[in-house]
């Protein structure tokens, strides 16, 4: 048996979770999808009550757990909801074609979040990821899907970039990558957006203002995420500009 379980954006297991990790063999925590520090991992094991074996990137994606669960119960925690990265829906192919049955356990993630800004999830169009600029490597995609979304009034979600050598961008990197992504492209998309940090814990923080505005104000602390606003209702609009760390 594989628990595919998700711990949600702010670390809080479910009951019926908590159930499946007491009964587990073994309990991993996924690192490759989610970033995972040390007091991650401490904090998930006192809310767990059990230690845990971080996995990365090159185990999720082998047939590592596939062999452990084929003769034990195993559970892999995710960060956010389990069914969040393709990894995961790969993984649970996989486990099918083995005979190995398969549990998951949803929770909250950044996509339920996102509705802390009162724009309505209905509208929310296709998520885009900012990656870091590299070398040989300058997407410029995003912009592209951000402009597509608008045009038929849809907000978008846009997640930052984690690398293993650069850990988590910060969100006015973000910010200066969207204005390069628009001189590369000759085109002005984004005027205003939302900047959302550390969705979940006592110190999270949702700032909305220009582009220009922002890059001079504190946006929080990483993990950050933002919303660029589509076409917006009166109701939408006024929820926006009520929240309190607005420009």
């Amino acid at each position: 048996m594989l628990n595919l379980i998700g711990l949600g954006y702010s670390i809080d297991p479910t009951l019926s979770s908590l159930h499946l990790i007491k009964n587990s063999d073994a309990v991993f925590l996924e690192a490759y999808t989610s970033p995972v520090s040390n007091k991650i991992k401490e904090e998930v094991e006192s809310k767990i009550g059990r230690e845990v074996k971080i996995i990365k990137r090159e185990k999720v994606e082998s047939d590592y757990l596939i062999k452990i669960a084929k003769e034990n119960n195993i559970s892999l925690l995710v960060v956010g909801d389990p069914l969040f990265a393709t990894t995961h829906i790969s993984l649970m192919l996989e486990a099918k074609r083995n005979n190995v049955k398969v549990n998951v356990v949803n929770n909250a993630s950044i996509f339920n979040a996102v509705g802390k800004t009162g724009l309505s999830l209905y509208k929310f169009g296709r998520t885009v990821t900012i990656s870091y600029w590299r070398e040989n490597y300058r997407p410029t995609s995003p912009i592209k899907f951000i402009q597509k979304n608008k045009s038929i009034g849809l907000h978008t979600l846009a997640l930052l970039d984690v690398s293993e050598d650069k850990g988590p961008m910060d969100a006015k990197e973000g910010i200066n990558l969207i204005k390069k992504m628009e001189e590369k492209e000759g085109i002005k998309v984004v005027d205003k957006l939302v900047v959302l940090s550390r969705m979940g814990r006592i110190d999270e923080k949702i700032t909305y203002g220009s582009i220009d505005e922002l890059l001079n104000v504190d946006l929080g602390k990483p993990l950050f995420c933002f919303v660029i606003p589509g076409q917006m209702n009166r109701v939408e609009e006024e929820f926006l500009l009520s929240l309190s760390n607005h420009l």
